[in-house]
Order: C-alpha cells, then sequence, then structure tokens
C-alpha cells in the first residue's frame, strides 16, 4: 500500500489529470453533479441557476486568507425548501442562517422592517441564549427547578400556571440582566414571557425545531440550555453579529449571521415530487458528500485554491 501511495505521488504517475482551479471549472462540477439525476426535467437555464446559487454558497463560507475559522460546510451550508406555487429557477442564495419565525414575530407579512432595533454589547454584539426546556407555564410539562407545591394545599386554589409563569420570567429576566438580547426556544414560550422579552428590546425565537436549533447553536457558538437557573455561567452565552428580518412568500424569517460565514440556500420547489429529487441532491452537493468537494481532498485543495478566486 506505501508503494502504491508513493507511486500515486511520484511524477512517473501516469494517471494524473491536470484540473485548472477556477470558477468555471468549479461551476462545471457542479453542474455535472446536478445533471447525475433526472431532476423533474429541469431545463437548463434553471439547471445553471441552481448550480450558480451552490456555487456562490460554497466560495461565500470558504474561509479568507488570515481568517481563523475552521471550515466546514456541513455546519455553514442550510438548505431551507418552499414548496408551492414556485418554480426552481426562482431559487435564491442568502447570506447568513436563515430561521422561520413562528406567530410570535412584531411584524406582519406586509410591513416587514429592514432591521430591528437591537439590544447589543459594549463590543456590539448580540449576546444569545439557548433554551430546549419549556417556557409555556404548562404544569404538564414539570414544574421548574426549586419550584415545588405542598400536598395538602388544594390544587383548585392554586393558580399553578401563574405560579410556573412568575418562576419562568424571574429566570427570563435575570437572563435579560445579564445583557442578552437573543433568546431561542426549542419549545413553546408564554405569551407574558413573549411580551416581557419585547418590551425588554429582546428578540424572542420559540418553536425551534431540533435541526434549527442545532444550526442555532452552531452560528452563536453558546450552549443549549436545559434547566432553569438564576445562575448560569457567562460561557454558556453565544453572539450574533446581525438578526435581519425578512419575508418569502408571505413567510416571516431571521437571517442570523455570527462569526463564521453562514450560507441558505432558499429552493423553491413546485411539487413535493420535485422536492424529493431536488432536496437531498442540492444538500448533498452544498455539504459535499456527492463528491469530495468540500472536505477529505477537497479541504485540502479545493479550499485553499477557491480562496484566490
Amino acid at each position: 500500500m506505501l508503494q502504491v501511495a508513493a507511486y500515486l505521488g511520484s511524477s512517473d504517475c501516469v494517471c494524473k489529470l491536470e484540473l485548472p482551479m477556477s470558477s468555471v471549472w468549479l461551476m462545471t462540477l457542479v453542474r455535472c453533479m446536478l445533471c447525475t439525476r433526472p431532476i423533474s426535467g429541469l431545463d437548463k437555464m434553471t439547471q445553471d441557476r441552481i448550480a450558480s446559487l451552490l456555487l456562490q454558497a460554497f466560495l461565500h463560507i470558504v474561509p479568507a486568507p488570515g481568517e481563523t475559522h475552521t471550515f466546514s460546510s456541513k455546519l455553514q451550508f442550510h438548505l431551507h425548501p418552499m414548496v408551492g406555487n414556485s418554480a426552481a429557477g426562482d431559487s435564491s442564495l442568502v447570506r447568513g442562517l436563515l430561521v422561520e419565525v413562528q406567530d410570535n414575530s412584531p411584524w406582519d407579512h406586509h410591513h416587514c422592517p429592514e432591521q430591528l432595533v437591537l439590544k447589543r454589547d459594549p463590543n456590539g454584539k448580540i449576546v444569545t441564549a439557548l433554551f430546549d426546556i419549556s417556557m409555556a407555564g404548562d404544569p404538564s410539562d414539570g414544574y421548574p427547578d426549586g419550584l415545588h407545591l405542598e400536598s395538602d394545599v388544594p390544587l383548585g386554589l392554586v393558580d399553578v400556571e401563574g405560579v410556573m409563569v412568575g418562576r419562568i420570567l424571574e429566570m427570563v429576566e435575570y437572563v435579560v440582566r445579564q445583557g442578552v438580547g437573543f433568546v431561542g426556544c426549542q419549545k413553546c414560550v408564554h405569551r407574558r414571557v413573549k411580551s416581557y422579552c419585547e418590551g425588554q428590546g429582546v428578540v424572542m425565537l420559540d418553536r425551534l425545531s431540533s435541526v434549527y436549533m442545532n444550526a442555532v447553536k452552531n452560528v452563536t457558538g453558546g450552549e443549549v440550555i436545559s434547566s432553569f437557573s438564576l445562575n448560569y455561567p457567562s460561557s454558556w452565552w453565544g453572539a450574533l453579529n446581525s438578526i435581519t428580518p425578512m419575508v418569502i412568500q408571505d413567510k416571516r424569517f431571521l437571517i442570523l449571521e455570527g462569526s463564521s460565514p453562514q450560507a441558505t440556500l432558499v429552493l423553491h420547489c413546485n411539487s413535493d415530487v420535485e422536492a424529493d429529487e431536488l432536496v437531498p441532491l442540492c444538500r448533498g452537493i452544498g455539504e459535499g458528500r456527492v463528491v469530495p468537494l468540500c472536505r477529505g481532498i477537497g479541504e485540502g485543495r479545493v479550499v485553499p485554491l477557491c480562496r484566490g478566486i
């Protein structure tokens, strides 16, 4: 095996093929990967459009010369499918992590602000806190740590939800006092807690899926908190550079940008059948799982060369 490896690396090897590293070559490579499957009969113009967006996403997340953050296409490339009433040629690229907002947005579909008024620390960063515990105040979700109800008190005489929400608010007030300007929660958040955060200029995003939670954790660099407390270590907080609202087809989103570049391909599909073909293929190309474009030999060869394109 060592002899084979030595031969492949020598000048005598006749199996070598010189590949000119350029945006044209990369575009051809991505287009070839897209054409490996009959993608619902997409025309050449649409295939070129999607290939161009995938290439732009890849080049956006490649570290620039001198940047020290770790490159990982799997953690920095994201894909958001939009199915129905739109064609694949309408797909677009968002520079940042695109996260869909539920019904607690302070803006509506028709009056989306260009920027949000955000709470920042002295360095201009938006401090973040992430939770995977329920803040709905529902007794069926269990009681916050340290909250106990006496067994001899009839439940009909106790506002259990009010007590629970009060304890949750106490915790959130502590988090806000620590300078946090963005709170993400995987589960539901009570309307009183949302109203308090909005009044304090804190962005509250609840009902995040597990996929979104992992992505937000990676872009912020913070830890996911799984317990109620009034004494969280500051090392658990994360940070964002910007949060920008966006509306796509009457759906509300936030674009989150942190210290490492992120790219989200908004992939439009006119049917579930088209989505079933396009989504896994484009995700595989973007994450480098179809060919070693972004990992293995790609990380050692392609990425450094791309910095000069």
